[in-house]
């Protein structure tokens, strides 16, 4: 695994350039090709939950700003809740408002995106009625841009088993640090990468899964950011940052190597993740509305 620390390192001892300006460049660049690369593969691998009240004769309500798309919305009154369902269509949307109602139970939600970044809103059809009933949206949300050093003060005390990870001599965690990833650099840790998915206190933090070295405490450690990428992708964001780098330089033959490198990459990739599923099979939309093809198993359907 390739952390954000590592990777400005990488690209900084290949370009043999690490002035401040472009260290800048390296960093905007490889959150650039990071973006990128989630961008070409149509996959958003994080999904977060956002709660609201709705607002008496309110219909549009502002999204977060690392929103891409819901993937349920609704309405808790009391103890029901009840589903929202999405409108797409821009055309049915405006025919449903040229009738306005008020309800208390939205039956309808349209996102609306404006130019710029986070200005996505969602409407809600009929307007709530009352104000106070929580509004449910379940959505996917784009990665954010990598930017913290690596952490490293104090040590940490591991339990072979165990998901709780406690600091001591200053070790100070925060809630910030809930999605990155926790490594024992010491010889007596087991060098494993372990993703942070709680925060109990400053010196208590919850791994995701349970340590599977042998226990010990006083260890050196490190919590970094790293790609929300698979890890053989760790290196792609470094050669997009390199083939932008040396197009500024004018190093045409430079550039090109890792213009080559990059979409190679991103090749391969696409032919692995672009899909869910780990099937090679090519399929081919056979049905028709209503019918099922001669040749399709009887067992599927």
């Amino acid at each position: 695994m390739l952390t954000w620390g590592q990777a400005i390192a990488q690209t900084q001892n290949i370009t043999k350039d690490s002035t401040s300006g472009s260290l800048q460049f390296i960093k905007d660049n490889l959150n650039l090709g990071y973006k990128y690369l989630i961008s070409e593969l149509g996959r958003s691998p994080i999904e977060k939950t956002k709660v609201a009240p709705t607002v008496a004769m309110q219909q549009w309500y502002q999204l977060p700003k690392d929103f891409i798309h819901t993937k349920t919305v609704t309405v808790t009154i009391g103890t029901i809740k009840y589903p929202v369902d999405a409108e797409e269509s821009q055309a049915n949307w405006d025919l449903l408002n040229s009738f306005p109602q008020v309800s208390n139970i939205p039956r309808k939600h349209f996102i609306r995106r404006s130019s710029g970044l986070n200005t996505v809103e969602m409407g809600l059809w009929p307007i709530p009625y009352a104000s106070g009933n929580n509004l449910t949206v379940v959505y996917e949300a784009n990665s954010k841009d990598l930017s913290q050093d690596a952490y490293t003060t104090g040590t940490i005390s591991l339990t072979s088993g165990s998901n709780l990870v406690t600091g001591s001599g200053g070790t100070t965690f925060t809630p910030n640090m809930v999605g990155r990833f926790i490594q024992g650099t010491d010889s007596n840790s087991d060098g494993t990468y372990y993703k942070i998915v709680g925060f109990n206190t400053p010196t208590e933090i919850v791994i995701e899964n349970g340590y599977e070295g042998v226990s010990y405490s006083g260890l050196a450690y490190q919590i970094a950011e790293t790609f929300n990428l698979p890890e053989e992708m760790h290196t792609l964001p470094v050669y997009y940052c390199l083939m932008n780098y040396y197009a500024i330089k004018g190093d045409d033959t430079k550039e090109l190597k890792n213009k080559q490198l990059f979409e190679e990459g991103l090749m391969k990739a696409k032919q692995r993740y672009a899909n869910k599923g780990r099937t090679g099979i090519i399929k081919k939309n056979y049905f028709h509305p209503g019918t099922y093809p001669s040749h399709f198993p009887v067992y599927f359907q």
